[in-house]
């Protein structure tokens, strides 16, 4: 097994833990590698190489928090390769092993671990196309202000937003931001689309959810211009009149899980109190 690590070495605790993670698996006789521009912080006993060549790999571990995961869920993607997630940080909501747990790593070098496919969002504008695992947010430019935004389902107009914000959702994503605006959670091995407008200026203010087939058009206002914010990452700036396609992507995430947790079980875990 070819073992490629994206690390986040912001995090001390994840440095530490992709070091043990690494010596466990080279034990079992894993090929492990980590990318080149962090050698500085791994010692010779693991090999550098540029990430550029993780599809080489057979497997992507990515130990951090789920900033991280989301990061590497681009390269786990792009190549359709199986990720797993080791938890450095303090949700690790996507992470299917806790960093106190790392035995459970022999099931990866025994290829007997279970992966949950999950739905991606398509985002295309200009000819570029982005995909979202957790979700699309449409965001005004500039505080204090509300952009105006028209929303259509092929070609049935649907709603107009005069808003701060408006949030696009897998059901993956419905731990995420999505959360925090007051949606619902939703089990994630469902499939539909999810939309949410954020602090809209409006009498009615609800979530949306559409089928898995639905093909949505995002088109801003008159005079107005918002972010395109994909997972997380600013990806450009729309002008007056741009339109956005949303929709379910062809692609699905391949997310490893080494212990059978059942999702509402997790969901109390991590957002209840003790």
């Amino acid at each position: 097994m070819k073992i490629f690590f994206i690390v986040n070495v912001a995090k001390k605790k994840a440095i530490q833990k992709a070091k043990d993670a690494i010596l466990f698996l080279r034990k079992l006789g894993c090929q492990c590698a980590v990318e080149r521009e962090v050698s500085g912080f791994f010692d010779g006993n693991v090999e550098l190489q540029s990430v550029d060549m993780i599809h080489k790999y057979d497997f992507i571990i990515a130990v951090g928090g789920d900033g991280t995961v989301l990061a590497a869920c681009e390269y786990a993607v792009k190549f359709d390769m199986p990720i797993l997630g080791i938890n450095a940080g303090h949700m690790g909501f996507l992470c299917g092993l806790e960093g106190n747990d790392l035995k459970k790593l022999d099931q990866v070098s025994r290829g007997t671990y279970s992966e949950k496919r999950r739905m991606l969002l398509e985002v295309e504008h200009g000819g570029k196309k982005h995909i979202a695992v957790n979700d699309a947010v449409f965001v005004k430019p500039v505080l204090g202000s509300l952009i105006n935004l028209k929303v259509f389902e092929k070609n049935d107009f649907v709603i107009e937003y005069r808003t701060d914000s408006v949030l696009f959702s897998t059901p993956t994503g419905s731990t995420a931001y999505a959360l925090a605006n007051g949606g619902p959670i939703s089990d994630p091995n469902l499939k539909f689309i999810s939309m949410s407008p954020i602090c809209a200026h409006s009498l009615i203010s609800r979530t949306y959810l559409f089928s898995q087939g639905a093909e949505l058009i995002v088109e801003i206002g008159k005079k107005d211009q918002a972010y395109l914010v994909v997972d997380g990452v600013q990806r450009c700036l729309l002008n007056s009149g741009d339109r956005v396609k949303i929709r379910k992507s062809d692609k699905t995430l391949r997310l490893v899980y080494l212990k059978d947790v059942p999702f509402f079980k997790l969901v109390r875990k991590k957002f209840l109190p003790k």
